[in-house]
């Protein structure tokens, strides 16, 4: 069955948005900290992160932005 426009529409704006999450690893090689330390820190809601599945986490590009402005 074909796909709908609006569904490829949804896959592509889908695939933008993952280009724009991070994961914990990303981040902790970003800053050249553990990743200990970033967990730490979104624990500690200093870095906020979006959960994605059930043990999944991801940091938006706007979240690390404002991040490092804070700092």
């Amino acid at each position: 069955m074909p796909k709908t426009i609006e569904c490829r529409l949804r896959e592509q704006e889908e695939k933008a948005m993952i280009k724009e999450l991070f994961t914990c690893k990303e981040v902790a090689a970003r800053y050249n900290v553990s990743e200990d330390t970033v967990w730490r820190w979104v624990r500690t809601k200093k870095l906020p992160a979006v959960k994605i599945g059930s043990r999944n986490y991801r940091v938006r590009l706007e979240d690390l932005i404002a991040f490092e402005e804070s700092q």
